[in-house]
Order: structure tokens, then C-alpha cells, then sequence
């Protein structure tokens, strides 16, 4: 007897009739299987940018991870790695002061965790309790050594907080800050972090990129310390998913156990610059120009507005980057209004003025 997939029993030499209807079983357990991988791959969510910023406090992480958010063992420069977001014992985003699932700071099981984050206390003072009833929460891990019983020693060189976003259409300029915290004071070892990007569903290469602040945790310290970051053109305006990765890819140094390491506060910000240009100036529906000559920090726009109330004026470069905007109030009829408060270079700028149904484009040229 030869036991397949779940444990069916297939005979060697038995019915044949029996023998086929088993084989078939298997091999709808065969295909149920791989698609369910497939789709588990494909399921990982992301995040739709709206707005100009983008921030996440993880104070809901009882719920789960927010939209967008994955983590991951095994990661290297060119892969994602293993991802825990289904795992119960790996992933524990219910904060418990006891037991296996204890989520407490200087618990030493390998897991990512939901954790009390350090701004609710500047010395590392609060006991299992507070950091149970502390409601500013941060996504952590705790890192272990290579062991060939448990898949998460991994992550002693190999640890990955994600987060995918759905694509960067018409936004540009990323910048990101975000605290990094290292919270047990008793782990010796040292980890150090990056920051990354990747670009793709499944990247096969991730870029690392400068940033500022202290981007090492453990070293029997307690720091809540803030790391920014100023990404490159390559990230803006994209049709294609974008990974942002706060990652240690390197082992830690140092002897004895590996520290419990945080994020908080992420706030990613970027200009929201809509497809304007000096193609399309002419494909609107409200008559706009300039009137006389424009300086650095003052024009004079008219315009004829078919419906009275508030516009948004916005101005922008000829790379899309939105530079100034401020809301006017209109009456219907021919309108003259005097733009102030820029501090605009020589060149030239294309000016929006829409109140959502109608939209006036004209060019400004700064002398």
C-alpha cells in the first residue's frame, strides 16, 4: 500500500475500478492544491494610494494587518522570501501576555507580533501588563537563530515588513519617515535595516535606498528612533505594483538571543500630479488665460465660469509636480483673479482651474 495525498490509500495490484476512482481523487487533490497556492500568491492585497500621503499607526492591528501590509522571512535582494500573513503561530497580531502567544517585548519566540509601541513610554519600564493595555500599538518581529526544526530561525538574517502598493499612477516625490524601535533590553546581539523597493507582483530585484536616522536595533538598547527617506524618480508614476520593504538582510552580530524589533508611524507623502500638460491645454471646457506678464510670486488669470462657487486652482511644473494650489470662489460671467504667494523659477508652468465639472489649462511663462 502506497498512502497519497491527505492519507488516501492507493492498492497495489487491488480493484481496478477502485483503484482509478482513488487516482482520480488524487488528482483533483493535486490540482486543488496548486491552484490554491496560486491564488494564495495572488491574494497577498495592496494598497491604493489616494490623497498626498499615506499613513499607518498600526493601532488596529487586533484586526489584522492593514490593507497592503505582508511580512516575510527569507527575504533576500532579489526575492520576497516566505511570507507568514496566514500563519497563526508566526503572525500574532492579538496582543497576549501569556503563554506561547505572549506578544510581550522581551518574549523570545520567533514570530511577528503586535506589540505595545515605545511612544507610550520612554524607558523600557512597562511591564506585560501596560504593554498589553497600551492601545499606540507597532508590527514587530523577533528574531531567532537558524534551526532546522523551525522554518522562522530564518529570520535571524532575513526579515521583511511590506508593504504593496497597487501602483503610482500620477504620484511623484516619495518621501517616507517611520520610527524604528528596538525594545528588549536584554538581547545583546545587533540587527541592521534598510529600506527598499521593488517593482513588479513578484520582484526579482530590490533596490535599496539612503536613508537617515539610526537603522540598528538590539545591542541591549531601547530606541525609538526616526528614519526617513527620499526615494528616487524611478518610483513615480507607475503602472505596475511597487513593494516598499523595512528589511534586515544581513546576520545579526554579537552573541546570545536577537532583540524584538518595531515600526511605527509610517508616513509616506507624495505629489498627487494629475496628467497635466502643455498637450492637453487646449482639451478643456472653461476659457482660461493669462492677462499681462507673470513674475515669480504673481499673475493675473481670466476666465469665464458658466457655474458661481468654489474652484481649485492648481499650478503645476512640466514634470507634473504640483507646486501651489488654493480654493477661490467664482461668480458666473467673465473673471479676473490674481494669483500671489509662489516662489515660482523662471520657466514655464501650466495652471488648472476646476471646480469638477468644468476645467480651464493655460500655460504661465515666468521671466
Amino acid at each position: 500500500m502506497i498512502t497519497g495525498i491527505a492519507n488516501l490509500p492507493l492498492k497495489i495490484g487491488g480493484n481496478l475500478c477502485h483503484n482509478y476512482i482513488l487516482m482520480k481523487k488524487l488528482v483533483l487533490l493535486l490540482t486543488t492544491c496548486i491552484g490554491f497556492g496560486t491564488i494564495t500568491k495572488a491574494q497577498l492585497n495592496s494598497l491604493a494610494l489616494t490623497d498626498t500621503v499615506y499613513v499607518q499607526n498600526f493601532n488596529a492591528l487586533g484586526s489584522g494587518l492593514p490593507i497592503g501590509w505582508h511580512v516575510f522571512t527569507e527575504a533576500t535582494a532579489s526575492s520576497l522570501g516566505v511570507y507568514w500573513d496566514t500563519s497563526s503561530t508566526k503572525l500574532l497580531t492579538v496582543p497576549s501576555a501569556t503563554g506561547s502567544t505572549r506578544t510581550n517585548w522581551n518574549s523570545t519566540t520567533g514570530n511577528f507580533r503586535n506589540v505595545a509601541s515605545a511612544n507610550n513610554s520612554a524607558t523600557p519600564s512597562l511591564d506585560s501588563i501596560a504593554q498589553l493595555a497600551a492601545t499606540d500599538r507597532a508590527l514587530a518581529v523577533r528574531q531567532i537563530g537558524a534551526s532546522a526544526t523551525n522554518p522562522f530561525g530564518a529570520a535571524d538574517s532575513s526579515t521583511a515588513f511590506a508593504l504593496k502598493i497597487t501602483n503610482t499612477l500620477h504620484k511623484a516625490d516619495f518621501k517616507l519617515s517611520f520610527k524604528l524601535q528596538s525594545l528588549d533590553t536584554s538581547s545583546p546581539r545587533v540587527s541592521t535595516w534598510l529600506v527598499d523597493y521593488g517593482i513588479g507582483a513578484t520582484p526579482t530585484s530590490f533596490i535599496p535606498v539612503t536613508t537617515t536616522g539610526t537603522m540598528t536595533t538590539g545591542g541591549n538598547t531601547y530606541s525609538n528612533n526616526t528614519i526617513t527617506v527620499d526615494f528616487p524618480a524611478a518610483l513615480d508614476s507607475l503602472n505596475d505594483v511597487v513593494w516598499i520593504r523595512v528589511a534586515t538582510l544581513t546576520k545579526t552580530t554579537g552573541a546570545s538571543n536577537r532583540t524584538t524589533t518595531a515600526i511605527d508611524d509610517f508616513h509616506l507623502s507624495y505629489y498627487n500630479s494629475q496628467p497635466v500638460s502643455v498637450a492637453n491645454v487646449n482639451n478643456t471646457n472653461m476659457p482660461l488665460s493669462v492677462l499681462g506678464n507673470a513674475t515669480s510670486n504673481r499673475f493675473t488669470l481670466g476666465f469665464t465660469a458658466t457655474d458661481a462657487g468654489k474652484y481649485s486652482l492648481e499650478i503645476y511644473d512640466l514634470a507634473g509636480r504640483m507646486l501651489h494650489n488654493e480654493s477661490i470662489n467664482a461668480l458666473t460671467g467673465v473673471q479676473r483673479y490674481t494669483v500671489t504667494g509662489m516662489n515660482l523659477a523662471s520657466g514655464m508652468y501650466i495652471v488648472k482651474l476646476s471646480n469638477g465639472t468644468q476645467t480651464g489649462l493655460t500655460k504661465v511663462t515666468v521671466q
